[in-house]
């Protein structure tokens, strides 16, 4: 059986759109996310969680 692995990296904000936003207007809008539970979340798919 083959298993794959993936990583998760959360720092709360869309941060490519954050770039083009703040390039283009010179300020962000609305790219800031509240804060996730990514373990929850990820178990939701059924998945098996090491942090």
């Amino acid at each position: 059986m083959r298993y794959s692995k993936h990583l998760i990296w959360s720092d709360g904000t869309y941060n490519m759109v954050k770039i083009q936003q703040e390039m283009k207007y010179d300020r962000p809008s609305g790219v800031d996310l509240g804060p996730i539970n990514v373990v929850a979340f990820t178990k939701t798919f059924g998945q098996r969680v090491l942090s």
